[in-house]
């Protein structure tokens, strides 16, 4: 046993290819820097197809606030204003103003999920659309 002072060194023959796991195609690429290999573009699709019902829906919503006409709280004005009941006046109104507040809290909602969907679109786009995958590999 010589000792010269050296830490011993291991084979690279130890370890036989029969015990190494093999990496499948997909898995191999993800190590490798290269995300398409998880599906990144269904993520993009799915994002796209995502901001386009937020956007829809911010507009449906913003036409339903400006125009905020209910059936049944214009039926129950007619039924108090002859009564002159107060009480009844209030309770609809209550109503209409919680109905009112509850899609302003979807309006804002509503362009939270546009802006989180519309985010993410842009940045599995610029991933989806990179040639070259060299500066993840750092």
């Amino acid at each position: 046993m010589p000792s010269s002072g050296m830490a011993p060194q291991l084979s690279q023959t130890s370890a036989s290819d029969e015990t190494r796991p093999s990496l499948f195609g997909p898995l191999k690429k993800f190590y490798l820097g290269e995300p398409l290999a998880l599906g990144v573009k269904g993520m993009l699709g799915m994002n796209v197809v995502g901001a386009l019902g937020a956007a829809i829906g911010i507009v449906i919503l913003s036409l339903s606030i400006l125009f905020y006409r209910p059936y049944w709280s214009t039926t129950c004005r007619r039924r108090c204003v002859p009564e002159g009941n107060e009480m009844c006046l209030e309770y609809c109104q209550s109503i209409s103003d919680t109905i009112y507040g509850m899609q302003c809290i979807l309006l804002a909602f509503n362009i939270l999920e546009f802006c989180i969907a519309f985010s993410a679109s842009v940045f599995g786009c610029r991933t989806v659309c990179r040639d070259s995958y060299a500066d993840t590999n750092r």
